[in-house]
């Protein structure tokens, strides 16, 4: 009984720190939302917008449409973790490929 006890409490505390890691996220996601929105309602009242905040509008739109892809890659190591290898990978410059050219019988370059 009190290990069946230990087993509950313990998958209580796993699913609270995810929900928590989930409201989090969904917090953060809908400020972004809300701040986009916002922009864009100030942006429209002014006729001419400098340049800098183009920039921030286009970059701020930008995040809210990949908002889904990064909240589903924070929830995801495994997915992450493939993700940091590719751009971590140093197959070019630690490479000591050799590429040997030869000629075929009409005389064009093959590899």
């Amino acid at each position: 009984r009190k290990q069946s006890q230990q087993i509950a409490f313990t998958s209580n505390n796993l699913s609270r720190k995810l929900e928590i890691k989930l409201f989090i996220q969904c917090f953060l996601w809908s400020c972004v939302y809300c701040g986009v929105v916002t922009l864009f309602a100030v942006f429209l009242q002014i006729n001419t917008l400098p340049d800098r905040l183009l920039l921030v509008a286009h970059l701020v739109c930008i995040l809210d449409h990949m908002n889904n892809s990064l909240a589903y890659l924070s929830i995801d190591n495994d997915l992450g973790c493939q993700i940091k290898k590719l751009i971590y990978f140093k197959m070019w410059w630690n490479s000591n490929t050799v590429v040997t050219t030869y000629t075929d019988s009409n005389g064009s370059a093959k590899f």
